[in-house]
């Protein structure tokens, strides 16, 4: 394309009925043309109150003005009201390698101060710069609860992006054992109301599928007397019999006195956490969590 001059640029990087992506074009195409009052521009589209914009302008600033970035990201970043402008400066805190803010964060983390929104930002940034305090957390974090070293997935997530991975992820492949709504399969529970539950449950159903097995789910082998053996999930047990319901939908009612041995029912799930990214795990359990 032909080449802006630096004072359309700057006019278009400034205009705030313009769309933040296309003024950030426009500040890269500044910043590229080594326009001397790039930074000037940058500064003022800092002090802005609009979160969506922001945290792009600091990441082209880091690079050149670390400083000018370092302030905006410790004294309006870090403390803006928008989530998704809080968990991006703590991304942007771990490229500029900011040691001593994120070792600041860390120490809240431990002490159950930090917004669990930011967990897994703060975890993943200390990581990236290798802070020695990081494995002390996480050990401690790990040994809280049975979920402590996935409690970063229970908060700030994004439920268009849940919705995109339940309906879509091939990995997870969520919608071939689960319903929500008309949408999806009837192998495995559906899910129209999980929410309820709450998250602790959603989360550790999502790692651990063999903790909880909703009733007439999961998969069950029985042996009977005679030899004979039936596969399928555990439909209803009264006190003398127990109800099967085969993969093809039949249900076949076993008398307990026939019954050799029976398995215990185990979920067909693999665990999500060795599957989704912990982004993708914290995004899809924010989904999950709004099904009410």
């Amino acid at each position: 394309g032909a080449k802006q001059d630096p004072a359309a640029l700057t006019d278009q990087a400034l205009d705030p009925k313009l769309d933040p992506a296309r003024r950030l074009s426009a500040l890269q195409h500044l910043k590229d043309s080594r326009d001397p009052k790039w930074t000037d521009t940058a500064v003022a589209m800092l002090k802005q109150d609009l979160p969506a914009l922001r945290p792009g302008v600091a990441a082209l600033l880091g690079s050149e003005k670390p400083e000018l970035a370092l302030s905006y990201l410790t004294n309006i970043g870090l403390k803006s009201p928008d989530l998704s402008e809080r968990q991006a400066a703590v991304r942007q805190l771990g490229a500029l390698s900011a040691k001593a803010p994120l070792t600041a964060l860390l120490a809240d983390l431990s002490a159950g101060k930090l917004d669990p929104a930011l967990q897994l930002e703060v975890l993943e940034s200390a990581g990236s710069l290798q802070l020695d305090e990081l494995h002390e957390v996480e050990a401690k974090l790990a040994a809280a609860s049975p979920l402590g070293k996935w409690s970063y997935a229970l908060e700030g997530g994004d439920s268009d992006h849940g919705k995109k991975i339940f309906e879509g992820n091939l990995a997870a492949n969520c919608t071939a054992c689960h319903r929500m709504g008309k949408e999806g399969s009837n192998v495995g529970p559906p899910l129209n109301q999980i929410g309820k539950n709450g998250r602790d449950y959603i989360l550790e159903s999502l790692i651990n599928p063999q903790a909880k097995i909703a009733p007439g789910f999961g998969m069950m082998t029985v042996t009977k007397k005679d030899g004979t053996t039936l596969a399928g999930a555990p439909k209803a047990e009264a006190a003398d019999s127990l109800t099967i319901l085969q993969p093809d939908g039949k249900e076949i009612v076993v008398s307990k006195s026939d019954i050799a041995s029976q398995t215990p029912a185990i979920s067909v799930m693999p665990p999500m956490s060795e599957i989704l990214k912990p982004t993708e795990l914290r995004d899809l359990v924010e989904y999950l969590g709004m099904q009410k």
